[in-house]
């Protein structure tokens, strides 16, 4: 539900940049490459994971420099009433966001020290996210008025000193999350077959020479195929919100 939830965000995304572009077609073709590299070597997956990261950094450091355009720096509102959003749907909208950081941990059977690094990085990933989400609550109340924040969902855009940068580093994020779903997911599969947890446990759990859970990334990739038929970003999101807190 996870790929799903980050298919339809690429999809959003790039008919932004694309509006011509049929929406089935970018979810299909978005689901099928990740299907597909899911299927041929979860390490090209994480090596990929490092040019994603380079989009995410660059439109990071393009909403940053947006300051620079900026005539003057009025009083920032860091906190007030926004009738809007109730504290509910905020946290449904964020929830998600933080979830990604459960891959690393449901890769723990491919670890050297499990024990070790499942702590250190999960602590060291909420902390980054911490961090970047501070900054970025103070970039957005610093660049606009509340009324323009909840008016135009595209503020990022039009606020950084370059916005395309944005743009790329929304599909970067969208396509890393989605790519890391769609490994973690065959692992977890395949390490409850192995257990003998799921039936038809051996099927599951069998890898390829290269290590990769191939039978469990099929039926990953049904599961993923099957959640994209709610056919919405916001129906996917409520239901993965309700899976995650369970």
């Amino acid at each position: 539900f996870g790929a799903a939830l980050y298919i339809y965000g690429f999809a959003e995304g790039w008919q932004f940049l694309f509006p011509e572009h049929d929406a089935s077609l970018v979810v299909l073709g978005i689901f099928l490459t990740g299907f597909v590299l899911a299927l041929i070597s979860e390490k090209l997956i994480l090596r990929l994971q490092v040019i994603v990261m380079i989009g995410v950094v660059v439109a990071l450091g393009s909403m940053l420099a947006g300051f620079s355009k900026l005539e003057t720096m009025g009083p920032v509102q860091l906190w007030g009433e926004f009738e809007a959003g109730s504290i509910w749907l905020l946290f449904a909208i964020f929830f998600p966001a933080g979830t990604g950081i459960k891959v690393g941990a449901s890769l723990s059977g491919k670890l050297k020290d499990p024990r070790r690094s499942i702590p250190i990085g999960v602590l060291a990933a909420w902390v980054t996210a911490l961090v970047v989400y501070g900054v970025m609550m103070f970039w957005y109340a610093s660049v606009a008025s509340p009324k323009e924040l909840t008016g135009d969902y595209m503020i990022a855009v039009d606020k950084a000193i370059w916005g395309p940068a944005v743009i790329i580093g929304l599909l970067s994020s969208c396509a890393s999350a989605m790519l890391s779903s769609m490994v973690a997911a065959p692992n977890v599969l395949a390490a409850l077959g192995n257990h003998g947890i799921l039936p038809f446990g051996k099927f599951l759990a069998k890898e390829s020479k290269g290590g990769t859970p191939r039978n469990a990334a099929l039926v990953n990739g049904l599961i993923v195929g099957a959640a994209l038929l709610l056919g919405d970003l916001n129906r996917v999101a409520a239901l993965i919100t309700m899976i995650f807190l369970i």
